[in-house]
């Protein structure tokens, strides 16, 4: 018995926080290629901001270093892996509903 796109959603990713406008059981192609380049675009940023504050640590105060350390960066890793989670969602959810109805 072949599963349905719903069924075949992780429930973990069922309580995701969601963007404005995100339907996780969207059945439209165009859709869920959108949000892959949503994803796409916000992991990247993210990434790049990671970069830069990990490259910055060093030349701060030990203080600022740790403040840093235990609370920005913590939650900007966890904010990233969420969106990278939420990109691969989208992509397996693209590959999954097939090509583009329009030509």
């Amino acid at each position: 018995m072949q599963e349905t796109l719903e069924e075949q959603i992780p429930p973990v990713l069922h309580s995701m926080r969601l963007l404005d406008g995100e339907d996780p059981l969207t059945r439209q192609p165009e859709d869920a290629r959108h949000w892959v380049l949503v994803y796409e675009q916000l992991f990247h940023l993210k990434s790049e901001l990671l970069a830069r504050t990990r490259a910055r640590i060093g030349t701060m105060l030990p203080a600022a270093q740790k403040e840093l350390k235990q609370t920005d960066l913590a939650l900007m890793l966890r904010d990233s892996e969420r969106l990278y989670e939420r990109l691969q969602f989208w992509q397996v959810r693209a590959e999954l509903l097939g090509p583009s109805q329009q030509a």
